[in-house]
């Protein structure tokens, strides 16, 4: 949904669209993303997740991020009997 707002808000008429397309002008290649009316890249993920990860406590909790290492069952047995202790 943030992505969407985000490119949204970049070709929300032709005067903004025309304005990001002129500032991605003068960025490296791979620098332009949605921000400039492009396509999305790894540059806007991580904006976007350090975004979400400042500013929206509902997503990113240390708990929430726990509960996500557990239910991957990826760590080893002790690492994950901390986090069921924890959590």
């Amino acid at each position: 949904m943030t992505m969407l707002t985000i490119l949204s808000n970049a070709c929300k008429s032709k005067e903004s669209y025309e304005e990001a397309v002129e500032n991605g002008k003068s960025l490296h290649r791979g620098c332009k993303g949605i921000y400039h009316g492009a396509k999305a890249n790894v540059l806007d993920a991580l904006q976007i997740l350090k975004m979400i990860w400042e500013g929206d406590a509902k997503y990113a909790t240390i708990d929430g991020i726990k509960r996500c290492w557990r239910k991957a069952g990826i760590l080893p047995v002790l690492m994950n009997i901390e986090l069921i202790n924890d959590v």
